[in-house]
């Protein structure tokens, strides 16, 4: 968890999207300079990126949304098209951070564990449209049930919500 952590507030662009195909048992590298890549969301740079599989923008990739208010873990898609996000809370001192960095890098070389014990206990999830728009968005402010949300799953009318350190999935009854 620490090294994931250090990832994450570093910024450092070490991750790839590869794709393999089963036929010719290889693996082609799709996207590079990824920082903290998790699937498509870019936890560190808080963003989410999309890479075109297919159509005329097919090998190109785009922000698919930037400047969230979270630092996103999970993605997932629905069956209506929208996109379902989960994350952890946007912390000013990482904002901060980010501003300078190789005080950053410094800083988190030192006083990582600091940082880990003062993470504020608050989960989000959000509601994109195709578009990347945020529809909506629920909050676990106090941290009481999910503080580390991690993964969001939309089986209407329910939305499952999974944590890093919890042996349970939560289950939020979404409104009409």
């Amino acid at each position: 968890m620490k090294t994931a952590l250090f990832d994450i507030l570093s910024g450092y662009p070490s991750g790839r999207l590869l794709k393999y195909t089963f036929e010719t048992n290889t693996v082609e590298e799709l996207l590079s300079d990824v920082a903290y890549a998790n699937l498509v969301a870019e936890t560190g740079r808080y963003c989410i990126r999309r890479y075109w599989l297919e159509g005329p923008s097919a090998g190109k990739w785009d922000y698919f949304i930037q400047g969230l208010p979270m630092l996103p873990d999970g993605v997932s898609r629905s069956q209506d098209g929208r996109y379902w996000v989960s994350g952890f809370y946007r912390s000013p001192v990482i904002d901060w951070a980010h501003q300078f960095p190789t005080v950053k890098k410094v800083l988190m070389k030192t006083l990582l564990d600091l940082v880990f014990q003062v993470k504020k206990p608050y989960g989000i999830v959000l509601q994109l449209s195709e578009s990347g728009s945020i529809l909506r968005s629920i909050h676990d402010e106090q941290g009481t049930l999910l503080p580390d949300i991690s993964s969001v799953s939309c089986v209407p009318p329910y939305l499952l919500i999974g944590g890093l350190e919890r042996n349970f999935l939560a289950v939020y009854e979404q409104d009409p």
